[in-house]
């Protein structure tokens, strides 16, 4: 009857250690300098019932990463030894992803302005019917990122806009031409770190 059933044992399913999932780490990018010693990367194993472990470094398989920016030590952690940018591949029980890891000379920065270029290859500006072009450079930052800079950027980088033939184009200081006359000149684009391009610039009568 119901009380009989009442009585009955229950089963209890124990669930046991999970499959590993997926490798990960805390952070996707890391960033130092030479003398600020090896990078403290925190390792992790999720399985497939979502629980989470951590992984010593010792036990990470470092299978590839460039060897002029960093070192391998005996315990298995990255040493920063010259500056630049590494993409770092690692792997755990046939679990494998990859990290960026960047190196900063000496008063560099994640902002340090490392270079820039041209977003296109050339203007060109129709004289009776003119777009406002305004320049704007890509820059490559210290963390290696890339982006337009902004008009605070500009002023903040000393970035300057310098026409080759005025009596083609005008620049102004926030990097927009104006067309004068038909014809041929361009750009040189200059930071006040000493970083220059320039760019070519098309004016036509129509």
């Amino acid at each position: 009857d119901g009380k009989e059933n009442l009585k009955q044992p229950i089963e209890y399913a124990v669930k046991g250690a999970g499959s590993p999932l997926m490798l990960r780490t805390d952070m996707l990018k890391y960033t130092g300098t030479v003398a600020s010693g090896d990078f403290d990367i925190k390792y992790y194993v999720r399985d497939n019932y979502r629980n989470e472990r951590s992984i010593d470094a010792g036990n990470i398989n470092i299978e590839k990463y460039d060897d002029t920016v960093l070192e391998l030590s005996d315990k298995g952690r990255l040493t920063p030894i010259g500056t630049g940018m590494s993409i770092v591949s690692i792997e755990y029980e046939g679990l494998r992803r990859d990290i960026c890891v960047c190196v900063f000379g000496e008063g560099e920065s994640a902002f340090t302005l490392r270079g820039f270029y041209p977003i296109c290859d050339k203007y060109e500006i129709k004289l009776k019917e003119p777009h406002v072009i305004k320049v704007r450079p890509m820059g490559i930052f210290g963390s290696y990122d890339v982006r337009e800079l902004t008009n605070t950027q500009i002023v903040g980088y000393g970035v300057s806009f310098t026409s080759s033939d005025t009596s083609v184009i005008k620049v102004h200081p926030d990097g927009t031409i104006n067309p004068v006359s038909a014809g041929d000149a361009s750009v040189t684009v200059r930071s006040g770190g000493g970083l220059s391009y320039s760019i070519d610039v098309n004016v036509s009568q129509e």
